[in-house]
């Protein structure tokens, strides 16, 4: 390992740590652990459902993303990896670790690392970018609804709908040309080419209009599968919990603890604290989700034991686009 990457997983190591310890002494952990050990059985059922319902749609997404990139995933490959990929995902420091897994394992079977790397950058970015719509939407609904009460909420809704807004409105009116002069530097031109591609995917074709039904599909079944765990632990969830849980998957999303552990409890417990659910409460949410995360990605251990990556496979091959 090299000392960057030994120095990185000593600090997502240190921040796991610290925000686990913070919360564990805040929290009292006998209640959390009393209600994970009785959670009702059929509603726990459902979330897994849910969560690995989603997992499949989001292979379908990767597909049209590499159709617009340039690269050519089927939907079997495509659904496999990203089952592969979820299980690396929580077993690595990073929660984008399955990221570099599944585009290494797309580059065995045949796909130039290139168009692998680009199709996985792609389709993280565009759901990020999708979340963050999504975020700055329902965060002014929790305000207005008076259901929840944020700290400095109208600043911040303010805040997060301009940049959204001003953000698309660039990437779609000057992205092209503001790519394109990234490529034509040596320095910038790998951030030239995941800008033009990204507008590719979110800004231009029939396709693109898949990718981002699809994200907004995948974010809601997350959601739900989230409240599945709540009702599973009895916990009782009305609307503007619901409404906060795009917020705190959004703060989770942020690769700076191991495979999402503590900053998605802090988040949690901090989010929903907001909307009126107690920090157990929370707690015992998170951390039956993060349960359901891995228990969905125990697939891609079969997968990837089952499948032969050992070799480049001539089966699958990057699509070429034309210059235009």
């Amino acid at each position: 390992m090299k000392p960057v990457q030994a120095g990185m997983l000593a600090f997502k190591l240190i921040v796991t740590g610290v925000l686990l310890w913070f919360l564990f002494r805040k929290v009292d952990i006998g209640p959390v652990a009393t209600r994970l050990v009785s959670m009702q059985a059929g509603w726990a059922a459902v979330a897994l459902a849910v969560l690995l319902g989603q997992l499949l749609l989001t292979g379908v997404r990767w597909y049209f993303v590499g159709q617009l990139v340039g690269a050519g995933i089927g939907f079997g490959l495509a659904s496999r990896l990203i089952l592969v990929g979820q299980f690396f995902n929580q077993v690595l420091p990073s929660s984008v670790g399955g990221d570099g897994v599944r585009a290494w394992l797309l580059s065995r079977e045949g796909i130039s690392i290139r168009h692998a790397l680009v199709s996985v950058i792609c389709d993280r970015a565009a759901a990020l970018v999708l979340l963050t719509v999504i975020v700055a939407c329902t965060l002014p609904i929790v305000i207005l609804s008076g259901d929840a009460a944020i700290p400095y909420a109208w600043p911040l809704a303010i805040a997060l709908d301009a940049l959204t807004v001003g953000g698309l409105l660039f990437l779609f009116l000057w992205g092209g040309a503001f790519s394109a002069w990234l490529i034509s530097l040596p320095l910038t031109r790998p951030l030239g080419v995941v800008i033009r591609d990204l507008r590719l995917v979110l800004l231009s074709s029939a396709k693109s209009l898949w990718v981002v039904g699809l994200t907004i599909v995948v974010q809601a079944m997350v959601v739900m599968s989230t409240y599945f765990c709540a009702l599973a632990l009895r916990v009782e969830f009305g609307t503007a919990p619901l409404l906060m849980l795009p917020i705190i998957m959004l703060i989770s999303s942020i690769p700076i603890s191991f495979a999402g552990w503590g900053l998605r409890e802090s988040a949690m417990v901090a989010g929903l604290g907001f909307a009126g659910i107690s920090a157990g409460d929370a707690l015992a949410i998170s951390v039956s989700f993060g349960i359901a995360q891995i228990l969905v990605g125990l697939p891609g251990v079969v997968v990837a034991v089952m499948s032969s990556y050992g070799r480049k496979k001539p089966s699958a091959r990057a699509v070429i686009r034309p210059a235009k």
